[in-house]
């Protein structure tokens, strides 16, 4: 039991660090390197880019472009492939990039994993972000532009209790 219980920690650990390595890539106000957005977009989108919709497929794409970003592979790695050049050009951009410790210590023990096992690290750190991070600030951006639609219009219907 207690070794299960270890296990299970260390997957939560190892998602919950790959979840902080995504939102790094995420596209804010004035994104510190805009060639990340399609990477962004790849992880955390509905589906990758340019993969097709069978998981299968999918999942192993998702691998090879977070070993580029991660720079364990080149970028040839994915020359045969059919992800597409923007989202090939941001994960070289990605492995050019500073880490923090964090990350290069989590980049460093993932590296030690089986393929197989990173595959579902990164698989799940992408549903979780996408789940709990992507569509809720897209419902928010929705819901916040209707509401001040509704806030303006009735400001223009009651200006005298402005003045």
């Amino acid at each position: 039991m207690r070794r299960l219980r270890e296990h299970f920690q260390r997957f939560n650990r190892d998602v919950s660090e790959i979840c902080q390595w995504l939102m790094a890539l995420r596209p804010r106000g004035e994104p510190q390197n805009p060639s990340l957005g399609p990477l962004w977009d790849f992880f955390t989108g509905p589906a990758p880019c340019g993969l097709e919709e069978d998981e299968a497929p999918a999942d192993r794409g998702r691998l090879e472009v977070f070993k580029v970003a991660a720079g364990w592979s080149g970028p040839e790695a994915l020359l045969g492939s059919n992800i597409e050049s923007p989202v090939r050009d941001a994960a070289v951009a990605c492995a050019g990039l500073p880490r923090s410790r964090t990350a290069a210590a989590l980049l460093d023990r993932l590296r030690s994993l089986s393929d197989p096992h990173v595959m579902i690290l990164v698989k799940a750190a992408s549903e979780w972000v996408r789940a709990h991070y992507r569509r809720a600030r897209e419902n928010w951006d929705r819901h916040h532009r209707a509401w001040q639609d509704e806030k303006q219009a009735w400001e223009r219907a009651n200006a005298r209790l402005y003045q």
